[in-house]
């Protein structure tokens, strides 16, 4: 299965987001300050998108158990939200979002443990999360 791509552009440095004024008066303490920074950024960056939600953005509290128990829950669940879906067409999003058909069989469990898959006559389909109001 093909890696991830970073959410980090490998060209990215701290020290671009000043102004060329700024980055000269900045003592080599300073610049140890910004890249410390820097790497405090892309740390909390990759860690949020290994759980993967677009643009790094925290898994939101009532996917938390499911992504969990099922690594890709969190990305699953927002791919297909709202749509009517077969088993076929589950481990296809799987397949685009780098999921095996095991990995989507596990999140399926996992969602429908935590109730926010239903099966019913025309497929399965994305349920709100009881509680919050949509």
């Amino acid at each position: 299965m093909p890696r991830r791509p970073s959410p980090i552009p490998p060209d990215w440095n701290p020290l671009d987001s000043l102004s060329a004024e700024r980055r000269e008066r900045l003592t080599p303490e300073g610049r140890r300050t910004v890249a410390d920074l820097g790497a405090s950024i892309q740390r909390k960056t990759r860690e949020r998108a290994r759980v993967g939600l677009p643009g790094g953005a925290p898994c939101p509290p009532f996917l938390q158990r499911a992504e969990t128990a099922a690594p890709g829950a969190a990305r699953f669940y927002l791919a297909l939200d709202g749509e009517r879906f077969t088993v076929a067409r589950a481990v296809e999003a799987g397949a685009y979002l780098q999921l095996d058909a095991d990995a989507v069989a596990s999140v399926l469990d996992a969602l429908r443990r935590d109730e926010l898959i239903g099966d019913g006559p025309g497929g399965m389909l994305t349920l709100p999360p009881g509680g919050v109001p949509f």
